[in-house]
């Protein structure tokens, strides 16, 4: 056991390094946490553990009993102590605690096979990555829940540090066992992420509804074996795919509701015929999207913020409304208002049966301001509008450059909200709710704000929630809160307005 000297000169030292900053008291319990075994209160990470812990529990413990198993090695890994060590060059270190968590994670999941009690399983969710050495041992667990009739099976091998630009991100660790195909009658749900499959026999699973496929490589043909194979499925989710150029996806059994596509790489078109769809979330590159049948739309979302670059989408993004003209509540992003704010552009027709707008990572500058007036004006039966201001997210330079698009020249928001003098079907009969999130209390906001409450005669509640994340040197002597109160005060169209400020 060391002596006080010791640890008080080990003290000193990383003080020495790190200062008397919060970053020496972490990398303190970095030291403290690498000379303790490993363990998770749900764990038992090794044979002499394992047999403690199963000693003091009852055959009907909560572990061995649950029809609910997690087998995370998220749970058993340190990160940010890996992180502390990486930061300042403990490589070895770092990667000692990787192996050293990842042995605690292998330990407990062989334990849990070896005792586990339950004769039926509801959900395996198994997230271990790259299992390439110990594949007979994923193998067993899946195997466990599968001799169970599991309902729902959610097997993650990817790795998710690496970037999804490089192709590890889309790289199989390992292929669905055998066993998972003969679930014909249990299996509902199915969710697999770096982990390689058979597209063509899906077929047998009868009861599959919910389908998840994320980080693989995976090809236009086999999108259309995979939707073709599975009879009744009504949730579709791809995400992170690789090679998928095209998404061409008919369903002519209508049962499909829901489909979800994000950050699709190089993903350059999506034809989707799906008459009975009912939600579409797309994420990623602006790229053409063409939903046919799509009158049974009722939600819709579209983030567009992968984009690299300002481009001239205008075109695209009108086309794509079209499609989603039907729906009763959308989402758009930031870099949807700025196109088309920059770009003068028109619906051929009026979108009547939105009720619904969320406006997501806004910052309500010049071009997304009048984005917001073209929306306003094309939905003119909108009840509710909510918006999620976003100022950091918008402001990364991975997203958007000032030589694109310049935050540094000035932007006169009182006057632009001023000179809006055109009537809005919307603001004059319909719009009762206004909903904003993350409010700094800077002058655009406030503006736009003004304008809503001196041009919404239906309106009825304008609730306004303060950002959390807000720097003090921002929130000097609570503006944000002030410039939110002096809202109470301006002239409103409608005498029952009700300003909430949480």
């Amino acid at each position: 056991m060391e002596s006080e000297a010791s640890i008080t000169n080990k003290t000193e030292s990383l003080s020495s390094v790190f200062g008397s900053s919060l970053e020496a008291d972490s990398f303190m319990e970095v030291n403290s946490f690498m000379q303790s075994e490993p363990f998770s209160p749900l764990s038992s990470p090794s044979t002499e553990s394992a047999k403690s812990f199963s000693s003091v529990t009852s055959p009907c413990d909560s572990l061995l009993c649950s029809p609910y198993i997690e087998l995370d090695e998220k749970h058993f890994v340190n990160n940010n102590a890996m992180r502390m060590l990486n930061l300042y060059g403990r490589h070895i270190e770092a990667n000692n605690l990787k192996r050293s968590g990842r042995d605690a994670f292998i330990s407990h999941a062989r334990w849990l096979q070896q005792n586990y009690q339950e004769l039926k399983v509801a959900r395996l969710r198994l997230c271990f990555s790259n299992p390439s050495e110990y594949t007979n041992d994923a193998m067993e667990w899946i195997r466990m829940a599968t001799s169970r009739d599991v309902e729902e099976l959610h097997i993650d091998f990817s790795i998710p540090d690496h970037d999804r630009r490089y192709p590890e991100c889309f790289k199989s660790y390992a292929e669905l066992p055998p066993d998972v195909y003969m679930l014909r009658d249990s299996l509902h749900t199915l969710r697999l992420s770096g982990c390689k499959f058979q597209p063509a026999l899906f077929g047998k699973f009868s009861a599959l509804r919910k389908l998840s496929i994320e980080r693989v490589e995976f090809d236009r043909e086999s999108l259309q074996v995979l939707v073709a194979n599975c009879w009744h499925l009504e949730d579709l989710k791809l995400k992170m795919l690789g090679h998928l150029t095209n998404i061409n996806i008919n369903d002519f059994r209508h049962r499909i509701k829901r489909v979800t596509i994000e950050e699709c790489i190089p993903l350059m078109e999506a034809n989707i015929v799906m008459p009975g769809l009912q939600y579409f979330r797309y994420s990623g590159i602006a790229v053409p999207i063409v939903i046919k049948d799509y009158y049974t739309i009722e939600e819709a979302e579209l983030d567009f913020s992968q984009q690299f670059e300002l481009g001239h989408h205008g075109g695209l993004i009108s086309e794509i409304l079209i499609c989603l003209q039907n729906a009763r509540v959308l989402t758009v992003c930031s870099y949807l208002t700025r196109v088309i704010g920059s770009e003068n552009l028109y619906l051929p027709t009026i979108i009547i049966q939105l009720r619904h707008l969320i406006l997501m990572k806004a910052t309500l500058h010049k071009d997304e301001s009048a984005g917001i007036i073209f929306l306003l004006a094309n939905y003119p039966k909108l009840e509710t509008l909510t918006i999620n201001m976003g100022y950091q997210t918008q402001l990364a330079p991975r997203i958007l450059s000032d030589e694109e698009y310049n935050f540094n020249t000035p932007f006169d928001a009182e006057r632009f909200w001023e000179a809006q003098t055109s009537p809005i079907t919307c603001l004059d009969m319909y719009l009762k709710k206004v909903n904003i999130l993350n409010f700094r209390g800077h002058k655009n906001e406030v503006h736009f704000l003004k304008y809503l409450l001196k041009k919404s005669a239906r309106l009825e509640e304008l609730s306004i929630t303060i950002t959390s994340d807000m720097p003090d040197w921002e929130n000097l002597q609570g503006s944000c809160i002030s410039a939110a109160k002096r809202l109470q005060h301006c002239e409103k169209a409608s005498p029952i307005v009700q300003i909430a400020i949480r």
